[in-house]
Protein backbone atom coordinates (compact mmCIF):
# COMPACT_ATOMS: atom_id res chain seq x y z
CA UNK A 1 0.00 0.00 0.00
CA UNK A 2 1.28 3.69 -0.73
CA UNK A 3 1.51 5.26 2.23
CA UNK A 4 -0.66 8.32 3.07
CA UNK A 5 -1.17 10.38 6.37
CA UNK A 6 -3.86 7.81 7.27
CA UNK A 7 -0.36 5.27 8.14
CA UNK A 8 0.91 7.38 10.53
CA UNK A 9 -2.16 7.03 12.70
CA UNK A 10 -1.23 3.19 14.11
CA UNK A 11 2.50 4.47 15.94
CA UNK A 12 0.73 7.66 16.57
CA UNK A 13 -1.87 6.14 18.69
CA UNK A 14 0.26 4.37 20.21
CA UNK A 15 2.66 7.02 21.14
CA UNK A 16 -0.17 9.12 22.41
CA UNK A 17 -1.53 6.18 24.28
CA UNK A 18 1.66 5.81 25.88
CA UNK A 19 2.28 8.95 27.18
CA UNK A 20 -2.05 9.73 28.91
CA UNK A 21 -2.29 5.87 29.78
CA UNK A 22 1.17 4.96 31.00
CA UNK A 23 0.79 1.43 29.58
CA UNK A 24 2.80 0.03 27.01
CA UNK A 25 0.65 -3.14 26.33
CA UNK A 26 -2.64 -1.92 25.93
CA UNK A 27 -1.22 1.51 23.88
CA UNK A 28 0.63 -0.84 21.24
CA UNK A 29 -2.35 -3.19 20.97
CA UNK A 30 -5.21 -0.05 20.30
CA UNK A 31 -2.07 1.05 17.87
CA UNK A 32 -2.68 -2.90 15.82
CA UNK A 33 -6.29 -2.11 16.13
CA UNK A 34 -6.29 1.62 14.83
CA UNK A 35 -4.06 -0.16 11.74
CA UNK A 36 -6.19 -3.48 11.47
CA UNK A 37 -8.86 -0.77 11.34
CA UNK A 38 -7.77 0.98 8.16
CA UNK A 39 -6.77 -2.32 6.32
CA UNK A 40 -10.46 -3.33 7.13
CA UNK A 41 -11.80 -0.48 5.30
CA UNK A 42 -12.93 0.75 9.35
CA UNK A 43 -15.32 -2.39 9.77
CA UNK A 44 -14.27 -2.76 13.31
CA UNK A 45 -15.64 -6.31 13.83
CA UNK A 46 -13.40 -6.79 10.96
CA UNK A 47 -10.53 -4.92 11.81
CA UNK A 48 -10.71 -6.61 15.48
CA UNK A 49 -10.28 -10.51 14.15
CA UNK A 50 -8.01 -9.33 11.44
CA UNK A 51 -5.95 -7.83 14.74
CA UNK A 52 -5.82 -10.97 16.54
CA UNK A 53 -6.34 -13.78 14.05
CA UNK A 54 -4.20 -12.14 11.15
CA UNK A 55 -1.55 -9.94 12.16
CA UNK A 56 -1.33 -11.29 16.05
CA UNK A 57 -1.27 -14.69 15.24
CA UNK A 58 1.04 -14.38 12.18
CA UNK A 59 3.77 -12.80 14.48
CA UNK A 60 3.73 -15.84 16.88
CA UNK A 61 3.65 -18.60 14.52
CA UNK A 62 7.27 -17.32 13.12
CA UNK A 63 10.39 -19.65 14.07
CA UNK A 64 12.64 -16.92 14.88
CA UNK A 65 10.00 -14.99 17.11
CA UNK A 66 9.00 -18.58 18.90
CA UNK A 67 12.41 -19.13 19.21
CA UNK A 68 13.26 -15.19 21.06
CA UNK A 69 9.89 -16.13 23.38
CA UNK A 70 11.66 -19.03 24.17
CA UNK A 71 14.60 -17.30 24.56
CA UNK A 72 13.24 -14.50 26.81
CA UNK A 73 11.08 -17.06 29.18
CA UNK A 74 14.33 -18.91 29.79
CA UNK A 75 16.38 -15.95 30.98
CA UNK A 76 13.84 -14.64 33.18
CA UNK A 77 13.89 -18.01 34.91
CA UNK A 78 17.62 -17.83 35.03
CA UNK A 79 17.81 -14.31 36.18
CA UNK A 80 15.27 -15.17 39.27
CA UNK A 81 17.29 -18.46 40.46
CA UNK A 82 20.48 -16.29 40.95
CA UNK A 83 18.46 -13.27 42.15
CA UNK A 84 17.07 -15.05 45.06
CA UNK A 85 20.03 -16.53 46.14
CA UNK A 86 21.16 -15.91 49.40
CA UNK A 87 24.80 -16.91 48.39
CA UNK A 88 24.84 -13.76 45.93
CA UNK A 89 23.63 -10.91 48.48
CA UNK A 90 25.74 -12.38 50.95
CA UNK A 91 29.08 -12.18 48.89
CA UNK A 92 28.10 -8.57 47.87
CA UNK A 93 27.67 -7.80 51.12
CA UNK A 94 30.35 -9.34 52.50
CA UNK A 95 32.53 -7.38 49.76
CA UNK A 96 30.78 -4.41 50.94
CA UNK A 97 32.35 -4.50 54.24
CA UNK A 98 36.38 -4.40 52.91
CA UNK A 99 35.41 -1.30 51.59
CA UNK A 100 36.73 2.01 53.44
CA UNK A 101 36.24 5.37 51.07
CA UNK A 102 33.72 6.95 49.34
CA UNK A 103 35.83 6.57 45.87
CA UNK A 104 36.49 2.75 45.89
CA UNK A 105 32.86 2.13 47.27
CA UNK A 106 31.52 4.27 44.30
CA UNK A 107 33.73 2.36 41.97
CA UNK A 108 32.83 -1.28 43.04
CA UNK A 109 29.05 -0.48 42.97
CA UNK A 110 29.66 0.55 39.53
CA UNK A 111 31.96 -2.32 38.83
CA UNK A 112 29.49 -4.64 40.03
CA UNK A 113 26.49 -2.59 38.29
CA UNK A 114 28.30 -3.27 34.88
CA UNK A 115 29.36 -7.29 35.99
CA UNK A 116 25.55 -8.39 36.62
CA UNK A 117 24.68 -6.74 33.52
CA UNK A 118 22.13 -10.02 32.32
CA UNK A 119 19.15 -8.18 33.75
CA UNK A 120 18.52 -4.36 34.91
CA UNK A 121 15.81 -5.58 37.18
CA UNK A 122 18.00 -8.31 39.03
CA UNK A 123 20.89 -5.71 38.87
CA UNK A 124 18.88 -2.54 40.36
CA UNK A 125 17.24 -5.10 43.09
CA UNK A 126 20.74 -6.89 44.20
CA UNK A 127 23.13 -4.02 43.65
CA UNK A 128 20.83 -1.05 45.76
CA UNK A 129 19.93 -3.29 48.74
CA UNK A 130 23.69 -5.25 48.90
CA UNK A 131 24.83 -1.68 49.03
CA UNK A 132 22.85 0.48 50.61
CA UNK A 133 24.35 0.40 54.19
CA UNK A 134 27.81 0.57 52.75
CA UNK A 135 26.75 4.01 51.20
CA UNK A 136 25.47 5.04 54.53
CA UNK A 137 28.57 4.42 56.18
CA UNK A 138 31.04 5.91 53.35
CA UNK A 139 29.24 9.47 53.51
CA UNK A 140 27.70 8.60 50.16
CA UNK A 141 23.82 9.48 49.80
CA UNK A 142 21.13 7.58 48.68
CA UNK A 143 20.51 9.57 45.63
CA UNK A 144 24.07 8.82 44.36
CA UNK A 145 23.48 5.27 44.72
CA UNK A 146 20.75 5.10 43.03
CA UNK A 147 22.09 7.22 40.35
CA UNK A 148 24.63 4.16 40.15
CA UNK A 149 22.52 1.82 40.10
CA UNK A 150 20.24 2.39 37.50
CA UNK A 151 23.06 4.03 35.04
CA UNK A 152 24.56 0.59 35.52
CA UNK A 153 20.99 -1.16 34.86
CA UNK A 154 19.28 -0.69 31.33
CA UNK A 155 22.43 1.20 29.90
CA UNK A 156 24.72 -1.65 30.14
CA UNK A 157 21.99 -4.12 29.64
CA UNK A 158 21.08 -2.83 26.16
CA UNK A 159 24.73 -3.09 25.18
CA UNK A 160 25.66 -6.58 26.14
CA UNK A 161 25.45 -9.54 23.27
CA UNK A 162 23.60 -11.71 25.86
CA UNK A 163 20.99 -10.24 27.93
CA UNK A 164 17.14 -10.06 28.57
CA UNK A 165 17.11 -7.13 26.50
CA UNK A 166 18.65 -8.31 23.48
CA UNK A 167 16.42 -10.91 22.18
CA UNK A 168 13.57 -7.92 21.77
CA UNK A 169 16.38 -5.86 20.47
CA UNK A 170 17.44 -7.89 17.52
CA UNK A 171 14.03 -9.54 16.60
CA UNK A 172 12.66 -5.80 15.99
CA UNK A 173 15.44 -4.84 13.97
CA UNK A 174 14.85 -8.43 12.10
CA UNK A 175 11.40 -8.14 11.44
CA UNK A 176 12.10 -4.65 9.60
CA UNK A 177 14.83 -7.01 7.59
CA UNK A 178 12.56 -9.41 6.70
CA UNK A 179 9.75 -7.50 6.18
CA UNK A 180 11.58 -5.29 3.10
CA UNK A 181 13.81 -8.87 2.18
CA UNK A 182 16.76 -6.93 3.17
CA UNK A 183 19.89 -9.51 2.37
CA UNK A 184 23.57 -8.90 3.68
CA UNK A 185 22.27 -7.91 6.82
CA UNK A 186 20.61 -10.05 10.53
CA UNK A 187 19.27 -8.61 13.31
CA UNK A 188 22.24 -9.65 15.44
CA UNK A 189 24.78 -8.39 12.91
CA UNK A 190 23.27 -4.88 13.09
CA UNK A 191 22.79 -4.84 16.62
CA UNK A 192 26.83 -5.52 16.81
CA UNK A 193 27.44 -3.29 14.30
CA UNK A 194 25.29 -0.30 16.24
CA UNK A 195 26.76 -0.65 19.23
CA UNK A 196 29.71 1.83 18.96
CA UNK A 197 27.17 4.65 17.78
CA UNK A 198 25.14 3.91 21.03
CA UNK A 199 26.56 7.17 22.11
CA UNK A 200 23.95 7.70 24.97
CA UNK A 201 25.02 4.71 26.76
CA UNK A 202 28.24 4.48 26.18
CA UNK A 203 28.87 8.39 27.55
CA UNK A 204 26.44 8.09 30.87
CA UNK A 205 27.85 4.77 31.59
CA UNK A 206 31.49 6.62 31.63
CA UNK A 207 30.20 10.03 32.69
CA UNK A 208 29.02 8.14 35.88
CA UNK A 209 32.16 6.48 36.50
CA UNK A 210 34.31 9.48 36.22
CA UNK A 211 32.17 11.25 38.60
CA UNK A 212 32.60 8.81 41.20
CA UNK A 213 36.42 8.93 40.33
CA UNK A 214 36.95 12.27 40.89
CA UNK A 215 34.69 12.95 43.50
CA UNK A 216 33.11 16.07 41.59
CA UNK A 217 29.09 16.46 41.64
CA UNK A 218 27.34 19.52 40.29
CA UNK A 219 23.47 20.55 40.71
CA UNK A 220 21.20 18.96 43.47
CA UNK A 221 23.17 15.50 43.74
CA UNK A 222 25.93 18.01 45.14
CA UNK A 223 23.51 19.07 47.81
CA UNK A 224 22.71 15.49 48.49
CA UNK A 225 26.04 14.79 48.89
CA UNK A 226 26.71 17.40 50.91
CA UNK A 227 23.89 16.31 53.13
CA UNK A 228 24.96 12.87 53.53
CA UNK A 229 28.41 13.47 55.06
CA UNK A 230 27.04 16.22 57.43
CA UNK A 231 24.51 13.45 58.74
CA UNK A 232 27.52 10.73 58.37
CA UNK A 233 24.66 8.59 58.17
CA UNK A 234 23.73 5.78 60.49
CA UNK A 235 26.36 3.33 59.51
CA UNK A 236 26.61 0.02 58.79
CA UNK A 237 25.63 -2.79 61.43
CA UNK A 238 27.28 -6.01 61.64
CA UNK A 239 23.64 -7.97 60.62
CA UNK A 240 24.20 -6.94 57.33
CA UNK A 241 27.01 -9.00 56.44
CA UNK A 242 24.27 -11.60 56.97
CA UNK A 243 21.19 -10.04 55.55
CA UNK A 244 20.38 -12.72 53.16
CA UNK A 245 20.25 -15.26 56.03
CA UNK A 246 23.49 -17.23 55.01
CA UNK A 247 25.98 -17.19 57.79
CA UNK A 248 29.87 -18.12 56.76
CA UNK A 249 29.30 -20.33 53.50
CA UNK A 250 32.34 -21.43 52.47
CA UNK A 251 34.40 -20.27 49.54
CA UNK A 252 33.12 -22.86 47.20
CA UNK A 253 29.55 -21.14 47.42
CA UNK A 254 31.69 -18.56 45.46
CA UNK A 255 30.41 -20.92 42.61
CA UNK A 256 27.07 -19.19 42.68
CA UNK A 257 28.45 -16.69 40.24
CA UNK A 258 29.71 -19.51 37.53
CA UNK A 259 26.50 -19.51 35.84
CA UNK A 260 27.05 -15.98 34.55
CA UNK A 261 30.09 -16.75 33.48
CA UNK A 262 29.41 -19.89 31.07
CA UNK A 263 26.36 -17.92 30.10
CA UNK A 264 28.54 -15.10 28.54
CA UNK A 265 31.04 -17.63 27.41
CA UNK A 266 29.44 -19.93 25.44
CA UNK A 267 26.84 -17.28 23.71
CA UNK A 268 29.96 -16.11 22.50
CA UNK A 269 31.02 -19.89 21.65
CA UNK A 270 27.63 -20.76 19.57
CA UNK A 271 27.68 -17.94 17.77
CA UNK A 272 31.26 -17.61 16.39
CA UNK A 273 30.51 -21.44 15.81
CA UNK A 274 27.18 -21.10 13.73
CA UNK A 275 28.58 -17.90 11.92
CA UNK A 276 31.47 -19.41 10.88
CA UNK A 277 29.57 -22.22 9.82
CA UNK A 278 27.06 -20.46 7.83
CA UNK A 279 29.84 -19.03 5.77
CA UNK A 280 31.04 -15.44 7.35
CA UNK A 281 34.89 -14.68 5.84
CA UNK A 282 37.26 -14.87 8.50
CA UNK A 283 40.16 -12.43 8.00
CA UNK A 284 41.97 -11.54 10.99
CA UNK A 285 43.90 -8.63 9.50
CA UNK A 286 40.23 -6.90 9.84
CA UNK A 287 38.75 -8.06 13.57
CA UNK A 288 36.14 -5.55 13.64
CA UNK A 289 34.46 -6.56 10.22
CA UNK A 290 35.41 -10.25 10.69
CA UNK A 291 33.33 -10.07 13.83
CA UNK A 292 30.42 -8.11 12.19
CA UNK A 293 30.54 -10.77 9.79
CA UNK A 294 29.98 -13.56 12.15
CA UNK A 295 27.56 -12.18 13.77
CA UNK A 296 25.82 -11.36 10.59
CA UNK A 297 25.75 -15.40 9.53
CA UNK A 298 25.50 -16.71 12.85
CA UNK A 299 22.10 -18.09 13.71
CA UNK A 300 21.23 -15.89 16.96
CA UNK A 301 18.30 -17.34 18.01
CA UNK A 302 19.67 -20.36 18.73
CA UNK A 303 22.59 -19.82 19.87
CA UNK A 304 21.54 -17.55 22.75
CA UNK A 305 18.50 -19.89 23.58
CA UNK A 306 21.55 -23.06 23.90
CA UNK A 307 23.79 -20.88 26.35
CA UNK A 308 20.72 -19.79 28.53
CA UNK A 309 19.39 -23.14 28.63
CA UNK A 310 22.76 -24.42 29.67
CA UNK A 311 23.56 -22.34 31.98
CA UNK A 312 20.24 -22.46 33.47
CA UNK A 313 21.05 -25.68 34.11
CA UNK A 314 23.83 -25.55 35.32
CA UNK A 315 22.19 -23.02 37.84
CA UNK A 316 20.11 -25.33 38.92
CA UNK A 317 22.52 -27.67 39.51
CA UNK A 318 24.28 -25.42 41.57
CA UNK A 319 21.90 -24.43 43.98
CA UNK A 320 20.48 -27.99 44.23
CA UNK A 321 23.89 -30.23 44.83
CA UNK A 322 26.47 -27.21 46.08
CA UNK A 323 24.34 -24.83 48.09
CA UNK A 324 21.92 -27.27 48.95
CA UNK A 325 18.44 -25.58 48.36
CA UNK A 326 15.28 -27.06 48.10
CA UNK A 327 14.24 -28.37 44.68
CA UNK A 328 10.68 -26.79 44.73
CA UNK A 329 12.39 -23.51 46.30
CA UNK A 330 14.52 -23.01 43.27
CA UNK A 331 11.86 -24.66 41.04
CA UNK A 332 9.56 -21.81 41.98
CA UNK A 333 11.93 -19.23 41.93
CA UNK A 334 12.61 -20.32 38.05
CA UNK A 335 8.81 -20.47 37.60
CA UNK A 336 8.22 -17.27 39.28
CA UNK A 337 11.04 -15.52 36.99
CA UNK A 338 9.70 -17.11 33.86
CA UNK A 339 5.80 -15.57 34.61
CA UNK A 340 7.69 -12.09 34.49
CA UNK A 341 8.53 -12.58 31.53
CA UNK A 342 5.06 -12.33 30.14
CA UNK A 343 4.69 -9.06 29.79
CA UNK A 344 7.89 -8.69 27.78
CA UNK A 345 6.59 -11.63 25.48
CA UNK A 346 2.57 -9.41 25.04
CA UNK A 347 5.19 -6.50 24.44
CA UNK A 348 7.62 -8.30 21.56
CA UNK A 349 4.18 -9.78 19.81
CA UNK A 350 2.10 -6.65 19.46
CA UNK A 351 5.69 -4.60 18.52
CA UNK A 352 6.21 -7.38 15.64
CA UNK A 353 2.51 -7.07 15.17
CA UNK A 354 2.76 -2.82 14.87
CA UNK A 355 5.82 -2.92 12.69
CA UNK A 356 3.71 -5.52 9.80
CA UNK A 357 0.83 -2.72 10.17
CA UNK A 358 3.61 0.10 9.28
CA UNK A 359 4.88 -2.04 6.38
CA UNK A 360 1.56 -2.75 5.15
CA UNK A 361 0.23 0.86 5.58
CA UNK A 362 3.36 1.83 4.19
CA UNK A 363 4.42 4.51 6.57
CA UNK A 364 8.54 4.42 6.01
CA UNK A 365 7.10 5.57 2.54
CA UNK A 366 5.35 8.30 3.75
CA UNK A 367 7.57 9.36 6.36
CA UNK A 368 10.24 9.85 3.17
CA UNK A 369 7.89 11.91 0.89
CA UNK A 370 7.71 14.26 4.16
CA UNK A 371 10.97 14.63 4.10
CA UNK A 372 11.21 15.28 0.84
CA UNK A 373 14.38 14.32 -1.50
CA UNK A 374 16.49 17.39 -0.34
CA UNK A 375 16.58 15.89 3.22
CA UNK A 376 20.20 15.22 4.32
CA UNK A 377 20.23 12.34 5.78
CA UNK A 378 23.76 12.76 8.15
CA UNK A 379 20.95 14.64 10.20
CA UNK A 380 18.60 11.69 10.54
CA UNK A 381 20.58 9.72 13.48
CA UNK A 382 20.47 12.96 15.30
CA UNK A 383 17.03 13.74 14.64
CA UNK A 384 15.92 10.64 15.54
CA UNK A 385 17.83 9.89 18.74
CA UNK A 386 16.00 13.10 19.89
CA UNK A 387 12.40 11.56 18.78
CA UNK A 388 13.41 8.55 21.10
CA UNK A 389 14.69 10.89 23.96
CA UNK A 390 11.25 13.00 23.89
CA UNK A 391 9.49 9.56 23.59
CA UNK A 392 10.81 7.34 25.84
CA UNK A 393 11.10 10.26 28.50
CA UNK A 394 7.16 10.71 28.16
CA UNK A 395 6.09 7.23 28.06
CA UNK A 396 8.35 5.83 30.03
CA UNK A 397 9.03 2.47 28.25
CA UNK A 398 12.38 2.17 26.16
CA UNK A 399 10.78 -0.81 24.69
CA UNK A 400 7.63 0.73 23.28
CA UNK A 401 10.14 3.28 21.69
CA UNK A 402 11.92 0.88 19.97
CA UNK A 403 8.99 -0.97 19.13
CA UNK A 404 7.22 2.28 17.36
CA UNK A 405 10.02 4.10 16.27
CA UNK A 406 12.18 1.07 14.28
CA UNK A 407 9.62 -0.11 11.80
CA UNK A 408 9.59 3.42 10.91
CA UNK A 409 13.05 5.06 10.73
CA UNK A 410 15.19 2.05 9.89
CA UNK A 411 13.83 1.75 6.60
CA UNK A 412 14.86 5.48 5.60
CA UNK A 413 18.48 4.54 6.75
CA UNK A 414 18.64 0.91 4.47
CA UNK A 415 19.05 2.97 1.30
CA UNK A 416 22.37 4.24 2.65
CA UNK A 417 23.39 0.53 3.73
CA UNK A 418 26.05 0.61 0.99
CA UNK A 419 27.27 3.65 0.04
CA UNK A 420 27.29 4.93 3.43
CA UNK A 421 26.44 2.41 6.11
CA UNK A 422 27.54 4.46 9.37
CA UNK A 423 24.29 6.29 8.41
CA UNK A 424 22.38 2.78 9.18
CA UNK A 425 24.43 1.85 12.10
CA UNK A 426 23.69 4.84 13.96
CA UNK A 427 20.42 5.12 13.28
CA UNK A 428 19.82 1.83 14.51
CA UNK A 429 22.11 2.88 17.41
CA UNK A 430 20.27 6.13 18.00
CA UNK A 431 16.66 4.54 18.89
CA UNK A 432 18.53 1.53 20.63
CA UNK A 433 20.18 4.63 22.64
CA UNK A 434 17.57 7.24 22.87
CA UNK A 435 15.05 4.63 24.12
CA UNK A 436 17.30 4.31 26.97
CA UNK A 437 17.25 7.94 27.91
CA UNK A 438 13.62 7.78 29.09
CA UNK A 439 14.24 4.08 30.78
CA UNK A 440 17.34 5.57 32.41
CA UNK A 441 15.38 8.93 33.84
CA UNK A 442 11.68 9.22 33.43
CA UNK A 443 9.98 9.52 36.34
CA UNK A 444 7.17 6.74 34.87
CA UNK A 445 9.89 4.30 33.91
CA UNK A 446 9.61 1.27 35.83
CA UNK A 447 13.85 0.84 36.66
CA UNK A 448 13.58 4.63 37.73
CA UNK A 449 11.30 3.23 40.35
CA UNK A 450 13.00 0.23 41.43
CA UNK A 451 16.01 2.11 41.26
CA UNK A 452 15.05 4.47 44.12
CA UNK A 453 13.34 2.16 46.25
CA UNK A 454 16.11 -0.72 46.05
CA UNK A 455 18.45 2.50 47.03
CA UNK A 456 16.03 3.61 49.90
CA UNK A 457 15.33 7.36 47.93
CA UNK A 458 12.07 8.55 46.58
CA UNK A 459 11.82 8.49 42.89
CA UNK A 460 11.59 12.32 43.08
CA UNK A 461 14.69 12.94 44.46
CA UNK A 462 16.30 10.52 42.34
CA UNK A 463 15.10 12.05 39.23
CA UNK A 464 15.84 15.61 40.22
CA UNK A 465 19.22 14.15 40.78
CA UNK A 466 19.76 12.56 38.18
CA UNK A 467 18.40 14.39 35.51
CA UNK A 468 21.01 16.84 34.90
CA UNK A 469 24.17 14.20 34.57
CA UNK A 470 21.74 12.33 32.17
CA UNK A 471 20.69 15.16 30.45
CA UNK A 472 24.80 16.44 29.94
CA UNK A 473 25.35 13.46 28.72
CA UNK A 474 22.61 13.30 26.05
CA UNK A 475 23.56 16.83 25.01
CA UNK A 476 26.95 15.28 23.85
CA UNK A 477 25.59 12.26 22.23
CA UNK A 478 23.86 14.49 20.42
CA UNK A 479 26.39 15.94 18.91
CA UNK A 480 28.33 12.95 18.54
CA UNK A 481 25.34 11.74 16.11
CA UNK A 482 25.86 15.14 13.85
CA UNK A 483 29.36 13.73 13.27
CA UNK A 484 29.15 10.35 12.12
CA UNK A 485 29.81 11.01 8.74
CA UNK A 486 33.14 12.91 9.88
CA UNK A 487 35.01 10.71 11.94
CA UNK A 488 35.20 6.88 13.08
CA UNK A 489 32.97 6.00 16.06
CA UNK A 490 35.42 4.99 18.13
CA UNK A 491 36.89 9.07 17.69
CA UNK A 492 33.65 10.25 18.64
CA UNK A 493 33.34 8.46 21.98
CA UNK A 494 36.87 9.45 23.40
CA UNK A 495 35.92 12.66 21.95
CA UNK A 496 32.58 12.51 23.64
CA UNK A 497 34.42 11.65 27.08
CA UNK A 498 36.89 14.06 27.26
CA UNK A 499 33.80 16.37 27.01
CA UNK A 500 32.19 15.01 29.74
CA UNK A 501 35.52 15.67 31.61
CA UNK A 502 35.96 18.60 30.85
CA UNK A 503 32.57 19.39 31.94
CA UNK A 504 33.10 17.60 35.25
CA UNK A 505 36.08 19.54 36.07
CA UNK A 506 34.42 23.23 34.74
CA UNK A 507 30.74 22.22 36.80
CA UNK A 508 31.71 20.14 39.35
CA UNK A 509 33.04 20.52 42.75
CA UNK A 510 33.98 18.02 45.24
CA UNK A 511 30.86 18.17 47.87
CA UNK A 512 32.24 20.12 51.30
CA UNK A 513 32.82 17.93 53.95
CA UNK A 514 34.82 15.05 52.48
CA UNK A 515 37.83 15.28 53.85
CA UNK A 516 36.96 17.33 57.18
CA UNK A 517 34.65 14.02 58.34
CA UNK A 518 37.76 11.95 58.54
CA UNK A 519 39.62 8.77 56.57
CA UNK A 520 36.33 7.09 56.16
CA UNK A 521 34.87 10.15 53.43
CA UNK A 522 38.18 10.86 52.30
CA UNK A 523 37.97 10.42 48.00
Amino acid sequence: MEGTFVSLLPPLAAILLCIILREAILSLFIGVFVGALILQGFNPFSALFHSVDGLILNSLIDEDHLMNIIFVVLIGGFVEIMNRSGYTRYWISALANVLRTRRNAGATIWASGMLLFIDDYANSLIIGNGFRKLVDRVGISREKLAFLVDTTSAPITSIMFISTWIGFEISTIQSVLDAKAIEGFSGYGLFFTSIPYRFYPILILFFCFWLVWSQRDFGPMRRAEEEAIRNGGPGFDEEDSNASGVESPSLLTLFVFAPFAVLTLFTLVFLTYSGIRNGALIDWNTPWATMADIFNNADAYRSIVWATLLASVMAYGIHLLLLRESFVKVYDAWLDGCKSMFPICMILTLAWSIGSVCTELGTDAFVASILGADFNPLYLPAATFICAAVISFSTGTSFGTMSILIPIVMPLALPFSESNPEILNATVGSILGGAIFGDHCSPISDTTILSSAASGCTVTAHVNTQLPYALTAAAVASICLLTVNIAPAWTLNIAGMLALVIIAYSVGRKPAGIVEQGSNLVG
